[in-house]
């Protein structure tokens, strides 16, 4: 696979995601700290395998099944890949990133890799943390109240994500980051202390190699699941 090929950049962006608003128990505007803890259930995995499968079969007739969607092309060096365990993202530089992707997936046990970059790339980037909250229809918190999150905003500066690829077809997203604010469904805007507020996430993926595209199955691990603590909240008004 020539880098020219493989990494070819388009200027069409990939669609942002829009959520429904709903009505929801609102927590005081105040300061206050809250602990939210989800696992990821059959229905969250379900609606979040969907929207992903979806968004392949777009961008595959967008970009092409063999092509790196922009969006994960833009990533590449400002998050953490990596193949069988070995990092491919030079932190600040594209070039090298791209230079050592292409020379893991030339490896014969990760050609299927080669062949469905289409596929992975269109869902591994930033673009799945909407997915996800989009996924997830409500949050309960620790003094028992439910929030319905559009977005949680992290602090570019303070976030660290990996994605890591198996040439088994195994994937996982690990993401630990600092939270600057939270978007409710209905547009309110919770802000937190930036500094002691944080957010954890991991998910696994299973990717099924078939003839035209890959198939985004479950993994089945029991340790999926986000975490967030919440300092200082006070609902922006």
């Amino acid at each position: 696979m020539f880098l020219t090929q493989l990494f070819k950049k388009k200027n069409e962006l990939t669609k942002t995601h829009t959520f429904s608003r709903h009505p929801l128990q609102k927590p005081e505007a105040k300061k206050t700290d809250l602990y939210i803890s989800r696992n990821i259930s059959s229905e969250i995995t379900c609606r979040l395998y969907n929207t992903i499968n979806q968004n392949i079969d777009r961008d595959i007739r967008r970009f092409g099944k063999s092509v790196m969607n922009p969006s994960m092309l833009a990533d590449l060096s400002r998050m953490n890949y990596f193949i069988d365990n070995k990092k491919i993202s030079v932190p600040g530089n594209e070039i090298q990133s791209k230079i050592n992707f292409s020379a893991q997936i030339i490896e014969s046990k990760n050609q299927w890799i080669q062949e469905h970059i289409g596929s992975l790339s269109s869902f591994l980037h930033q673009g799945i943390f909407p997915d996800f909250f989009g996924a997830v229809d409500n949050w309960k918190a620790s003094d028992g109240s439910k929030l319905e999150i559009a977005m949680v905003s992290l602090d570019r500066n303070k976030t660290n994500t990996s994605f890591y690829i198996s040439s088994t077809g195994m994937i996982k997203l690990i993401s630990q980051a600092n939270i600057s604010n939270i978007i409710l469904r209905n547009s309110d805007i919770i802000m937190v202390d930036k500094e002691r507020s944080q957010f954890n996430l991991q998910l696994s993926f299973r990717a099924v190699a078939m003839p035209d595209k890959c198939l985004i199955t479950t993994q089945g691990n029991g340790a999926d699941g986000s975490r967030m603590t919440l300092h200082g909240m006070e609902l922006l008004k």
